[in-house]
């Protein structure tokens, strides 16, 4: 795990100082999007930040509702196409939207 949390980080650190970082569209004023492609990756990298008006811990227990079984049978009836929630290991998700 702490292997793919530097992995992380270093790409992190190499998009931000890409040339190749372009901005992206956002449908919501709160979040600035931006992508890059690396050489020698197979798919594009995205960064996405958010403006939050809330204390830390709402947020984390926000994160911890997505998962539940009513947001996700109701994902789809609010305008989501599909929803796929994919579990890495004890503490990481991956969340396809």
């Amino acid at each position: 795990e702490q292997l793919l949390i530097e992995k992380s980080k270093a790409t992190v650190q190499a998009i931000t100082g890409s040339a190749n970082l372009k901005a992206l569209k956002s449908g919501n004023p709160l979040v600035t999007l931006k992508a890059a492609h690396l050489e020698g990756d197979k798919l594009i990298t995205s960064i996405a930040e958010s403006v939050v008006d809330g204390k830390m811990e709402e947020v984390a227990a926000f994160e911890c509702l997505k998962m539940s079984r009513e947001n996700s049978k109701n994902f789809c009836k609010e305008g989501g196409i599909k929803n796929v929630v994919k579990k890495v290991n004890g503490h990481s998700f991956y969340y396809l939207l």
